[in-house]
């Protein structure tokens, strides 16, 4: 199990996935915990290297879960970049599980260059078909 608790995660690179934290525990049923972390101003700068195989690097400029099941409370994670795809969370399969509570995912960036662009926030890699999430400002309720 990973726990990590008021940390800060910033201005680290990676040439392939991942720049700030890449998680990957297997067959570990754990529950990881990150609870008051900043995960800031990262980057995945790799490009994609091979069409064939279907293989792409410079994915989630943030933090990249690979099975595994995370639960993020009060965390930011801004101002991340991702040269191919997802510069905050990249989902690499969907056997992970992620929570977010209370958590700022904004402000995260893709190379808009890219031909293989994705969302820039959080996407979801799913082997069938590609589910991008973008996530939106919860909206005002102004008809009180």
């Amino acid at each position: 199990m990973l726990k990590l608790e008021s940390c800060d995660i910033s201005s680290n690179n990676a040439e392939s996935w991942g720049g700030g934290i890449f998680i990957f525990l297997g067959n570990d049923s754990n529950v990881n915990v990150m609870k008051d972390c900043n995960i800031s101003d990262n980057r995945a700068s790799g490009r994609r290297v091979d069409h064939g195989k279907n293989i792409a690097i410079g994915q989630g400029g943030g933090l990249v879960l690979f099975h595994c099941t995370v639960n993020m409370d009060s965390c930011k994670v801004i101002n991340n970049f991702a040269e191919v795809s997802s510069g905050g969370i990249f989902i690499l399969d969907t056997a992970s599980i992620l929570t977010s509570t209370d958590c700022d995912i904004k402000n995260n960036i893709v190379n808009a260059f890219s031909p293989y662009t994705f969302s820039p926030d959080i996407h979801i890699n799913d082997e069938n078909e590609s589910a991008s999430r973008e996530i939106q400002p919860e909206e005002e309720n102004t008809n009180e």
